[in-house]
């Protein structure tokens, strides 16, 4: 359905009352068509990642019909927020703390089956992170094999709850083709470590790639595997260990793998590379009234310029993010109505990008 098209079809409201049916039932039955349609091209653009882009368009253009503009930017929020392929806590920023212990935020293994009043833990969130410019920590994952065979003697850990072991873990959009990252490895006993992605449809296994060393890695090291051929992909889970997770899970030693800023399609290199992620930066509410946050995960370390275009592409707003800033507010008194683009740099290098809705 294409803006044109739907401005044609809003001005039914104009039509003239001298035909009771059609003032009575066409414009529910157009109304009905209109859904179904934009719910048909939802379908065939959301693999490419065009339909938000379409659905702000086609809102800005339909300003005659209200109830239409309403399930448009109801379909518009809904795709914003999933047209991201995201690994949840990809830089291990967030963790939540239970007595003694620490465990990261979307994240499940053996420190959930440990006693939280212990002193030895499996999963360690770690201040020796890289890159550097990019948050403050990183995940260590640590065998204790003194402590078998209680569950925190297996440095082990995977995306979701327990059911993620060997099931969808995370949501999945696009169609991402490598899977990459940072990793330090201390093996003991001639441990083998691993780092596994498994990628599904419909709950069916379509694709997956792994990471395995015994050999000693002490300084950081980037990876970025290409994930075997596959038509589509909903959902994904990753599974990390310190020693190789498979037969009778035991490790041989007190081996050590460190692991950072996880990502699809290209390696983080700096602040500058986490744009799009979704789970690293916040944008609300959207749609938004009178003003809108934007949230980072991060306080830069240099300051950021927040740049705002209308959908024509004007610059509409300007603004600096100072040094050890998080967050953004955006009063939008002045924005008319319509779709917006977020765009913040370092420099002349994109750090995030986003749309969202202004409405009155």
């Amino acid at each position: 359905m294409t803006a044109a098209s739907c401005i044609a079809t809003c001005n039914i409201d104009n039509a003239e009352a001298d035909i009771p049916f059609s003032n009575t039932f066409l414009p529910w039955i157009t109304l009905s068509i209109l859904t179904l349609l934009i719910v048909f091209v939802l379908l065939m653009f959301q693999f490419y990642g065009k339909i938000d882009f379409l659905l702000m368009r086609a809102m800005t253009a339909c300003t005659k019909c209200s109830v239409m503009k309403k399930i448009l930017f109801l379909l518009c929020a809904l795709t914003t927020f999933n047209c991201i392929a995201q690994i949840p806590n990809n830089g291990f920023e967030t963790w939540i703390t239970a007595g003694n212990c620490m465990k990261p935020s979307g994240w499940y293994g053996t420190n959930d089956f440990s006693d939280t009043s212990g002193a030895s833990f499996g999963v360690i969130r770690s201040a020796d992170h890289y890159p550097a410019a990019v948050g403050n920590y990183s995940i260590s994952i640590q065998n204790n094999v003194s402590l078998l065979p209680d569950w925190s003697a297996l440095g082990i850990i995977w995306t979701g709850g327990l059911a993620g072991t060997d099931n969808p873990a995370f949501p999945v959009t696009g169609h991402p083709t490598s899977f990459c990252g940072y990793f330090k490895f201390f093996p003991q006993n001639n441990d083998t470590m691993r780092i596994f992605l498994a990628l599904y449809d419909n709950g069916n296994e379509v694709s997956q790639i792994s990471l395995e060393t015994n050999e000693e890695c002490w300084e950081w090291t980037s990876f970025c595997l290409s994930i075997p051929g596959y038509e589509t992909a909903d959902s994904g889970r990753i599974m990390m260990a310190a020693f190789y997770p498979e037969n009778n899970l035991m490790p041989h030693g007190n081996s050590m793998l460190y692991v950072d800023n996880l990502s699809f399609d290209g390696l983080i290199t700096s602040a500058q590379s986490i744009a799009n992620d979704a789970d690293r930066f916040t944008v609300f509410p959207n749609p938004a009234t009178s003003v809108l946050h934007i949230n980072m995960p991060f306080a830069s370390k240099e300051s950021l310029e927040l740049k705002i275009y209308d959908i024509n592409g004007r610059l509409i707003y300007n603004s600096e993010i100072a040094p050890g800033s998080s967050a953004a507010v955006v009063p939008l008194a002045a924005f008319a109505e319509g779709a917006y683009f977020i765009r913040i740099t370092a420099g002349n290098e994109p750090v995030f990008e986003q749309q969202f809705m202004c409405i009155r």
